[in-house]
């Protein structure tokens, strides 16, 4: 779907621009401008690569898992201890992903965009959707692999009695459908060359704030956790896991995900890099015009 509502010759110059890179971008036969070859060659923080993209995601206590998931290990921490059987408190339990990697970013096919006129500044808005997992061929959106920690305390009401629970293990996540949405704002300078920058939000006439890179997981049909396993040889082994895979099958647990890890993607360092490198697309496309 194409939207333009630009009127001035600047702009509808633009338009034209954008048009043409789009159709190539969609286009596998163009490895030029092949949108999954140009994700996967980006790099992040000097090095870094963003297919796959490595990060962390820190996710804190989750309350709404508070009660099932603590109460099915501090249940069985009290069973292991012989003949207690007093009334006992948990904390809320924290999980945090120490290390992750998520592959398939470059498995995107521009779905829709729309140009805005020009602000100020003279920078004209470009707001984005591509389909994620469109290529057969190329590998889908998962979390693989992923580490994660998960800490719990238990706590007996006569203060005789304390358990930390702590869990290492890994698990793998698949992402059924999602949109990777974004802005990019383009100035025209004289010498006909473009400047492009990533937003870290924006708000689109008409519509709410956005962020500037974004991805959406489709509900109902988004993040699945799956193949959770612990590390080492815990007596509690059994329970924690049942307690775990409570946790990450938790719909806010999969929300805090999908909204930390945008974060992590709409980061400065990734912003500046899909700004540099669609500035340099947006210049090629334009000497080849000339």
């Amino acid at each position: 779907m194409i939207e333009n509502n630009i009127k001035d010759t600047a702009g509808g110059f633009l338009n034209f621009l954008i048009q043409s890179l789009v159709a190539m971008a969609n286009d596998p036969a163009n490895k030029r401008y092949y949108l999954p070859i140009f994700l996967k060659d980006l790099k992040v923080d000097g090095d870094k690569t963003l297919v796959p993209y490595v990060t962390e995601i820190n996710m804190g206590g989750i309350e709404s898992i508070k009660s099932q998931v603590s109460e099915t290990l501090c249940n069985a921490a009290w069973a292991s201890l012989e003949g207690y059987d007093g009334a006992h408190a948990f904390t809320v339990p924290v999980i945090n992903i120490s290390s992750v990697s998520i592959n398939g970013l470059n498995n995107a096919l521009i779905s829709s965009y729309r140009v805005y006129p020009a602000n100020a500044q003279m920078q004209y808005a470009v707001v984005f959707s591509a389909k994620m997992n469109a290529y057969p061929d190329l590998g889908d959106l998962t979390f693989d692999p992923a580490k994660f920690y998960f800490d719990v305390t238990c706590q007996s009401d006569d203060n005789l009695h304390k358990e930390d629970i702590h869990s290492d293990g890994n698990f793998k996540g698949s992402v059924g459908k999602a949109n990777f949405n974004g802005v990019l704002l383009i100035s025209l300078n004289d010498d006909l060359t473009t400047t492009v920058t990533v937003p870290e939000s924006y708000a689109p006439e008409g519509s709410g704030t956005m962020a500037g890179l974004s991805i959406v997981f489709a509900e109902g049909d988004g993040l699945v956790v799956t193949d959770i396993t612990l590390e080492g040889d815990d007596p509690l082994k059994e329970p924690n896991e049942e307690a775990i895979n409570q946790a990450f099958s938790n719909d806010d647990t999969l929300k805090k995900i999908e909204v930390l890890f945008n974060e992590s993607i709409n980061k400065q360092s990734v912003r500046e890099t899909l700004a540099s490198g669609m500035q340099g697309k947006l210049n090629d496309l334009i000497n080849d015009l000339k």
